[in-house]
């Protein structure tokens, strides 16, 4: 096939963010204004399709954090992570392109919730 490329770069439009915060800045909204930030600049600036992040069931910060954001949960990735000298399940999430307002989203880009 003339023109046709492929690999990751042409053929998975798939990003994972990830964010930690030290726990004198937890509860301030700052994770969430992080996270829909970079959503609206991958949206905005790139071409992908499918922004992704994965949490602890446990961790319901976080959870809360990227439903504000437009995160949907897909399901359980099981013994995804070695943590503690034991296997921890994790939670996937997902927004599409077309889910996410880059323009409004859940709040405005100046928002702190």
């Amino acid at each position: 096939m003339a023109g046709a490329r492929w690999g990751r770069r042409d053929t998975s439009l798939c990003w994972e963010i990830a964010i930690g915060l030290l726990p004198d800045w937890r509860g301030r909204g700052i994770g969430t204004r992080a996270q829909r930030e970079l959503v609206r600049y991958l949206f905005t600036h790139t071409r992908v399709e499918r922004v992704q992040a994965t949490t602890d069931p446990e961790n319901k910060a976080e959870i809360r954090c990227l439903e504000k954001v437009g995160f949907q949960l897909e399901g359980v990735v099981r013994r995804a992570q070695w943590r503690g000298g034991r296997w921890h399940d994790q939670l996937l999430f997902s927004v599409l392109r077309d889910e996410f307002d880059v323009k409004t989203s859940d709040a405005p880009a100046g928002s702190t919730s």
